[in-house]
């Protein structure tokens, strides 16, 4: 059972943090999964300088018990929307569905300086032929708006996106 008192959802905050990151995900094979078509991001110098740009994302190290279990990324903000992305590890699948409503429940529900919502909507791309991550996504809460029938440019391969999105409740 999910014990969301032993959940940790955290900027990153050291270089090591995003260092591990990147070595799990290159060994969990997760690099493509998550930054389809970018090979480059397989190179720690190239995930290092995009993620630890906080003018392009915002990256959140998720943390179950104290083990590192995933992460959740924030990008491409627009208005009070922004498209969130999550990467599972090994040593979080068994808690991949709360681990991810937890999150973005967190990250929704954030409030700036002044006390006002950071975002209204949040909007997951997926690769149309990621079945798992669809459904998954539709288990946390997020509603399928539609699908970009040629979003990637991968020869032999399912160029679609599937978007989803998750609202914050507007009283």
């Amino acid at each position: 059972m999910f014990d969301a008192s032993k959940f940790d959802l955290d900027l990153w905050k050291e270089t090591e943090e995003l260092v591990e990151v990147h070595a799990i995900m290159v060994k969990e094979g997760l690099i493509d999964a998550c930054f389809p078509g970018d090979k480059n991001m397989g190179k720690l110098f190239t995930f290092y300088s995009v993620m630890a740009d906080r003018k392009l994302n915002h990256v959140y190290i998720c943390r179950y018990h104290g083990e590192m279990v995933g992460i959740a990324w924030v990008n491409r903000w627009e208005g009070f929307c922004a498209r969130i992305n999550f990467c599972s590890f090994s040593t979080g699948r068994a808690i991949v569905v709360p681990g991810i409503q937890e999150s973005a429940m967190r990250i929704i529900q954030a409030k700036d300086e002044q006390d006002e919502f950071v975002y209204d909507t949040l909007l997951g791309y997926i690769k149309g032929d990621n079945r798992l991550s669809q459904k998954i996504a539709r288990k946390c809460g997020f509603v399928h708006v539609g699908t970009i029938p040629l979003y990637y440019r991968f020869p032999n391969n399912n160029n679609s996106v599937e978007i989803y999105k998750l609202t914050r409740e507007i009283s």
